[in-house]
C-alpha cells in the first residue's frame, strides 16, 4: 500500500483518477468490485481527520448489561468493524479520510460561493 500512496502523491494524482482509468480499461472487473470500493471509500472504523465541528466518534462501554441497538449514526461503525487495522495504522483508510475531508470542505466552499453569487445577483436585480 505504501508503494501506491507514494505513487499517487508523486504523480500528483489521486485515487479517483485511478478509478477512472480502471473504469475505462477494465469496466467489468471494476463493476464486480465497486461495492467493496465504495464501502472502503465511505466507511472507516476510526476517523483520523474529523471535519471542523464534528463530534468525536462514540465508543460503547464494554461493561454494558444489555446490548444497545445500533443507531443510524452507528451504522458506519457496524459496517466497518471487521476487525481490520485501525485507520491511523492503515494508510489507505487514512488517505480515504483525507480525501473525504477535502471533498466535504470543497462542497461547503461551493455552497458559500453559490450563495454569494445569488446574493450579488439579487442585489444587482434590485437596482
Amino acid at each position: 500500500m505504501d508503494y501506491w500512496l507514494g505513487f499517487f502523491r508523486g504523480a500528483g494524482d489521486n485515487i479517483f483518477d485511478a478509478i477512472a482509468v480502471a473504469a475505462s480499461d477494465h469496466p467489468a472487473a471494476l463493476r464486480s468490485r465497486r461495492d467493496a470500493i465504495a464501502q472502503r471509500l465511505y466507511t472507516a472504523y476510526r476517523r483520523r481527520c474529523l471535519p471542523r465541528g464534528a463530534p468525536p466518534p462514540r465508543r460503547c462501554r464494554r461493561n454494558c448489561s444489555t446490548p444497545r441497538a445500533p443507531l443510524a449514526s452507528d451504522r458506519a461503525d457496524v459496517i466497518a468493524d471487521d476487525g481490520g487495522v485501525p485507520c491511523r495504522e492503515d494508510p489507505v483508510a487514512a488517505e480515504t479520510e483525507h480525501i473525504k475531508a477535502v471533498l466535504l470542505n470543497d462542497q461547503e466552499n461551493v455552497i458559500l460561493l453559490s450563495f454569494s453569487l445569488l446574493h450579488a445577483a439579487s442585489a444587482s436585480a434590485a437596482y
